[in-house]
């Protein structure tokens, strides 16, 4: 105890307490001050290299950007069934309520009802002038449409325009780019073969031939689209050249009135003139589906054009291909909403894969009876991918690679976007077996669309 005593007198800095040192509020609020001072400053500073010395060390130092070539992409509608009627259901109350009332008049008031329909009658009915006024209407259509026709003719050799042609074809101008000096050009051409020598003929330019190349080629539903440069043509010449625009399929229905522009009589520049009498929803063709309007119209064999509507938009494209044998007489034309995605590839030159099927929905009716969802294949293509696969008809298919299938629309966009010709890709099914559906991995090359 006394040595402990003896070392606390020998060190009396062991006493001493520490005290924080108070600081003056005005130092903490200059110092706050002072770090906004240089946010302001820095933030002056990196403003003005961004926007006044970075441009001039580009122009001084760095490459210019290359811009990628523009995309041709159509527009695209979404199904509207708004425009279908239902009939309205009486309720239980109404029908008894008109049953048992006896509506009775007399001779003044039958009278009086006759001579307000006969009014209506008479201020509504048309004459020869509300006739003439629509056929004037629709020849202005149809000379618009006569505007962006082109006549394509094959040839058997290089350089030949004056000998006989191999097949010659109607088509419409669908695009026409300024910037790549190019005119783009559909046409049905399923039952043509190819021709070393392509030549066009613009309606809007009838004494000129351009010379022409295939741009894209869809062998499922017999289309191409052709590919004419415009380097040769004046700026007015290419003024000149009009566009088919081309509308919203889904809004046409039945009686809607329609004409028939291209070959429909197998002259080109004839013109047919009918209506829709029926809208087939859902056909199938090799994987996809599409809508066929039926119409009134009866045709000559090899009839081919373009169905336009009143307001001269492009709706449908006539085919033979897919008509059934007891209407081949009538004119029929395939949507055009359903051939947006390969419209696109091929005015972009682009390539779409092929599996080879013939499908349809999977419905909830089914799924509840126990059939797994996804795409029901009703048949193959004879020696095509899926068939040389193994894939049969009465499979399910619930994916193909990474991606889920649940409706022939997303097996269509699956082929058109994410695969090419000559790609192996892996399409998950579902097999009946006796134990019920089992599921399968099948490899598949695909093939070219």
């Amino acid at each position: 105890m006394a040595d402990l005593e003896k070392e606390q007198s020998e060190a009396p800095y062991i006493k001493e307490k520490i005290r924080r040192r108070r600081q003056h509020p005005f130092h903490f609020l200059l110092r706050v001050l002072l770090c906004i001072l240089l946010a302001v400053i820095f933030g002056a500073v990196a403003g003005f290299v961004f926007v006044v010395v970075r441009p001039w060390a580009e122009q001084i130092g760095m490459p210019e950007e290359t811009s990628a070539p523009s995309m041709v992409e159509l527009p695209t509608f979404q199904q509207d069934n708004s425009h279908e009627y239902t009939i309205p259901q009486e309720t239980e109350e109404e029908a008894t309520t008109i049953d048992e009332e006896e509506v009775k008049f007399n001779d003044a008031q039958r009278q009086w009802i006759r001579n307000l329909i006969s009014s209506m009658i008479d201020r509504d009915s048309l004459d020869i002038s509300d006739v003439d006024e629509v056929d004037r209407l629709l020849n202005r259509v149809s000379a618009q449409a006569q505007k962006t026709l082109a006549q394509v003719s094959g040839y058997a050799s290089e350089g030949e325009q004056g000998g006989q042609p191999l097949w010659q074809i109607p088509g419409v101008v669908i695009y026409k780019n300024e910037d790549t000096d190019e005119v783009l050009i559909l046409a049905d051409v399923s039952s043509l073969a190819d021709a070393p020598n392509i030549l066009v003929q613009l309606s809007a330019l009838p004494d000129t031939q351009l010379q022409a190349s295939v741009k894209g080629w869809d062998h499922v539903y017999g289309l191409a689209v052709f590919s004419v440069p415009t380097t040769s043509l004046s700026s007015e010449e290419i003024a000149q050249i009009s566009l088919m625009e081309i509308g919203n399929s889904y809004q046409v229905t039945a009686c809607d009135t329609i004409l028939l522009v291209g070959t429909p009589y197998l002259t080109y520049g004839s013109v047919a003139r009918g209506h829709v009498t029926f809208v087939d929803i859902g056909r199938s063709a090799l994987d996809s589906t599409y809508r066929l309007f039926d119409t009134d119209i009866s045709l000559p064999e090899g009839a081919g054009g373009f169905m336009i509507n009143t307001a001269g938009e492009l709706v449908g494209i006539l085919t033979s291909s897919f008509r059934d044998d007891t209407l081949s007489e009538f004119g029929a034309a395939i949507g055009t909403e359903e051939l947006k995605g390969t419209l696109n590839n091929m005015m972009n030159g682009r390539a779409s894969g092929l599996l080879g099927v013939y499908a349809t929905n999977v419905t909830e009716e089914l799924i509840s009876q126990g059939m797994p969802a996804g795409v029901y294949v009703r048949d193959v293509q004879q020696d095509g991918p899926a068939y040389r696969a193994g894939i049969s008809a009465g499979d399910v298919i619930t994916g193909i690679s990474t991606r889920a299938i649940a409706s022939v629309s997303d097996l269509t966009q699956c082929m058109l976007e994410e695969h090419l010709p000559e790609e192996t890709v892996i399409v998950q099914v579902m097999r009946m077996s006796p134990e019920g559906y089992k599921p399968m991995e099948i490899s598949v090359t695909l093939g070219a669309r």
